[in-house]
């Protein structure tokens, strides 16, 4: 059976969760996958994803992707949640998720705060051996370093104030 005679054989109604979704299944996860691969530009990514999902789109695992996906589509989106709530709760018991709370602090703490994730940063991309890697923590590096100079500036701003 073709991806042609699959589809004709749909109702109306049915082609969204049958043909759409599995489509747009498959292109995110190609799309994903190239995004953080890095290699292409988004827009080549994008084309590219766009046709290996039509290459795919036109096997017969497509047509058996779109039958699991509709049987099992409430229950692992069930799955999902759950496993990311019990992720969510696991590390909000353990203190990982305490970078939320250091919002409320003032701008001197928030400055250290931050003096000492750079500190950490830094020796993270020394230890680094992958290029792939070290770029990533320059990038989260250079992110830090333009909050620190933002919230120093807003801290003179406020001092000068006074």
């Amino acid at each position: 059976m073709t991806i042609i005679d699959y589809l004709a054989s749909l109702q109306i109604s049915d082609l969204f969760y049958y043909a759409f979704v599995p489509f747009i299944l498959i292109f995110t996860i190609f799309f994903g996958v190239l995004s953080s691969l890095g290699v292409f530009d988004k827009r080549v990514s994008m084309i590219l994803s766009l046709c290996l999902s039509v290459v795919v789109a036109s096997t017969d695992g497509f047509i058996t992707l779109s039958i699991y996906m509709a049987q099992m589509g409430a229950f692992v989106s069930f799955a999902v949640f759950a496993i990311v709530f019990f992720f969510g709760v696991t590390m909000w018991g353990w203190g990982q998720t305490k970078d939320i709370y250091t919002k409320s602090l003032d701008l001197s703490k928030k400055i250290r705060h931050i003096d000492e994730r750079l500190q950490k940063e830094w020796k993270e991309y020394d230890k680094s051996r992958s290029e792939y890697k070290r770029a990533a923590i320059y990038r989260r590096i250079k992110d830090l370093e333009k909050q620190k100079e933002a919230l120093e500036a807003r801290e003179a701003r406020r001092i000068h104030r006074r």
